[in-house]
């Protein structure tokens, strides 16, 4: 009778971090997303997405946009651009980044 409880036990708490510490990444993550504030730092660095023969993708737009809003309240003298290029393309996302913030 013991080991049957004992294991009930360990099933209960097994599954009781299988449940919790995902739903507290989870909860972690949104939390961070929700109140994220901008603070002084020595450059901005923007991630590459998509881009169609020099021209952003509306992710990587969008990201511009936000980074030259931080820029432009003087919470960092630079940004930096960086991403590749896909086989056959003309351009990198860095440098159609570079091109949209110019």
């Amino acid at each position: 009778m013991f080991i049957f409880k004992l294991i009930r036990r360990v099933i209960s708490f097994v599954l009781l971090l299988v449940i919790v510490i995902p739903l507290y990444a989870a909860g972690s993550i949104w939390y961070t997303a929700k109140n994220s504030t901008a603070e002084k730092s020595d450059v901005i660095l923007v991630m590459g997405a998509a881009q169609f023969d020099g021209r952003p993708s509306d992710i990587l737009k969008s990201r511009l946009e936000h980074a030259l809003d931080i820029y432009k309240a003087g919470y960092a003298p630079k940004i930096y651009t960086v991403g590749t290029g896909a086989p056959g393309d003309r351009t990198t996302e860095a440098a159609a980044s570079k091109a949209w913030l110019i």
